[in-house]
């Protein structure tokens, strides 16, 4: 029996394959292969092997058309006029999105964007015969009704029980003193907070320091975005986007660049992806391992310690 595949698993890969990439998926057992010319390094001769099927890019998937028909759902006369104009020749990908943030619409366009993705991989997976879950599209209008209930606030105390109820692979002692840590520094004003907020129910944060105090950037007087968390429930609906584009104004009142780190562990698949498209590049020193860079002539412990240093300019 075949394996049933997650459709935001097929959606994510599919906007993986961009720029030369490419990704596969192999129908007998569930897994996906990533091949990017130059970065992969266990290429694999996929004719060779048996169940693997090659899937559409991102062009195919027409982000474009999805912009524009975002834009006419849009039911205020003038939000929607700035959107089509952004559309409008050269660079519309990157004016339309900097269009829907000044518009106050990004939510929005994510959440409209995550469920066309989610289409595009069901209508491909009915194409070629490969089962799937129904529920995340079955469930999806609901994702729609609560996006523009979403608020952005600084920390309070309550969040930190709130999180720790989410956060259940975390250990409750741990995640307490830490966010704790958060709380005060965020009261004395060395630490900025942005939590999300749906319905009442705290649904993420992201945090910024003034300076790095670690990693690749330390004593480089750059802020550094820090622990970007979306709570499993409330993933693909944006916020994640919406989160770094406060701190990121954030940072911006404090200096032009902003920094960050991205464990490399698969669990932080979302986040790496989410960091390159946002235009975040690796600083050049290399993969990390604890306070240092990784040695090239000895075998590594733990790949949980194992961070890339990445920052962007925001101008």
């Amino acid at each position: 029996m075949k394996p049933i595949v997650k459709l935001s698993e097929v959606a994510e890969n599919i906007e993986m394959a961009s720029d030369g990439a490419e990704t596969f998926y192999n129908e007998l057992t569930g897994e996906f292969y990533y091949y990017s010319q130059g970065f992969t390094e266990d290429e694999r001769d996929l004719d060779e092997e048996e169940g693997w099927l090659r899937l559409p890019s991102q062009r195919d998937a027409d982000e474009y058309s999805m912009m524009s028909d975002f834009a006419d759902t849009v039911s205020n006369p003038r939000r929607r006029e700035q959107l089509e104009i952004a559309l409008s020749g050269k660079g519309a990908f990157r004016r339309f999105k900097d269009a829907v943030d000044r518009e106050g619409v990004a939510e929005a366009w994510y959440a409209f964007r995550d469920r066309r993705y989610l289409e595009f991989a069901r209508d491909w997976c009915d194409e070629e015969e490969i089962h799937y879950d129904k529920n995340e599209l079955s469930n999806d209008d609901e994702t729609e009704n609560i996006t523009n209930e979403i608020t952005y606030r600084p920390m309070t105390r309550a969040d930190i029980d709130r999180a720790i109820a989410e956060l259940r692979s975390y250990s409750p002692e741990k995640l307490r003193k830490l966010l704790e840590t958060y709380l005060a520094e965020q009261e004395r004003g060395l630490r900025t907070v942005v939590v999300a907020e749906i319905g009442g129910e705290t649904a993420g944060y992201v945090t910024l320091l003034p300076s790095a105090k670690t990693g690749a950037f330390k004593n480089k007087d750059m802020p550094q975005i820090h622990d970007l968390i979306v709570f499993e429930k409330y993933r693909r609906q944006g916020i994640g986007a919406e989160l770094m584009n406060r701190i990121e104004t954030e940072s911006a009142k404090l200096s032009d660049d902003v920094c960050l780190g991205v464990g490399l562990h698969g669990t932080n698949g979302a986040a790496q992806r989410l960091f390159v498209k946002r235009g975040y590049i690796p600083d050049g020193s290399g993969v990390w391992y604890g306070r240092s860079p990784a040695p090239y002539d000895r075998a590594i412990e733990s790949i949980s310690s194992l961070t890339l240093y990445m920052s962007k300019n925001l101008r």
